[in-house]
């Protein structure tokens, strides 16, 4: 399933040697207990936002945890994490233009309160990219 979310079950139970009801119900299982959530990922080039940036993010006079919280709700934000060494937030950004990338951390990012300073590096080629979990949302 990592490999590709629409994988029949009937494909699962039978590489697995067991019955597709069996196949089921233990991924209901695995969903309700919260060990397992089925997503749809965009390719963000194919969609025409080509462009990401990862941007650190020095916080001030807030804590990490309520600056990321109002970062995540900015379009053009696809990613926030809180970092344990300074900058404290880590950003991941996603655009059409050099344009947008500039706007989003001039005019979005830098006027958030409690953004001190951004650390912005444009990513020119991406090797790997692979998410094997995605941790809930922040609350």
């Amino acid at each position: 399933m990592r490999k590709s979310g629409r994988t029949p079950l009937r494909e699962i139970a039978l590489d697995l040697k067991v019955s597709e009801a069996a196949v089921r119900k233990r991924i209901l299982k695995l969903q309700r207990d919260g060990f397992l959530r089925i997503v749809t990922m965009v390719n963000q080039s194919a969609v025409g936002r080509p462009l990401t940036a990862m941007v650190g993010v020095s916080v001030s006079k807030r804590s990490p945890a309520s600056v990321a919280k109002d970062l995540g709700r900015e379009k053009g934000v696809s990613t926030v994490i809180i970092k344990q060494t300074k900058p404290e937030l880590l950003v991941r950004l996603t655009a059409d233009s050099l344009e947008e990338l500039r706007r989003l951390m001039t005019e979005v990012i830098s006027t958030v309160p409690g953004v001190n300073k951004l650390f912005p590096s444009i990513v020119t080629k991406i090797y790997k990219y692979e998410i094997r979990w995605a941790p809930p949302a922040l609350e």
